[in-house]
């Protein structure tokens, strides 16, 4: 199975909601800004003076493990069931003289997993903001429907260069 590891992963903010299948969490998350996550997600590198930004993409996840980087925390390793992550937002934080001193990721976690109230909670009471390895598992048909791996953008691009073959 695939994966893709967020650095630095902090759980901003919890909402709930009931719907049709039961409660629904979303998670606002804020993680460092990594090369490997630029990569996997096919955003490139961000230019000098680039500002917050949304960004594209959407990943559909089996789980997410939330292990806090401190040992002593690890005991409260996080595991849910999720459904996807989304609404991606690139933030740079700047100092007082303007200038980019650190680069966040800010996205969206969606679970729908039986308990997951009780498991957040437990989470943050225990550990609040402090940050974590953030691993998501990606679902094996869904890879292939990351940004730039889809399969009707490589028909759309072989349908381009067959015609102008023509």
């Amino acid at each position: 199975m695939s994966s893709i590891l967020f650095r630095g992963a902090v759980v901003d903010s919890v909402k709930f909601w009931a719907g049709d299948g039961g409660k629904t969490a979303e998670l606002d998350m804020i993680a460092d800004w990594s090369e490997p996550v630029c990569a996997a997600m096919d955003w490139g590198e961000p230019s000098e003076g680039f500002c917050k930004s949304d960004l594209t993409g959407e990943i559909h996840g089996i789980n997410l493990i939330l292990t806090p980087n401190k040992g002593e925390l690890k005991a409260y390793e996080l595991d849910l069931k999720i459904t996807k992550v989304s609404n991606f937002k690139y933030v740079p934080k700047l100092d007082k003289e303007g200038n980019v001193k650190s680069r966040e990721l800010h996205f969206k976690i969606f679970s729908g997993m039986e308990g997951v109230a009780g498991l957040l909670e437990g989470y943050l009471e225990h550990l609040g903001d402090a940050p974590a390895r953030l691993k998501v598992v990606i679902q094996e048909e869904a890879q292939q429907e990351l940004p730039g791996t889809k399969p009707e953008a490589e028909e759309k691009v072989r349908s381009k260069k067959k015609a102008a073959a023509e």
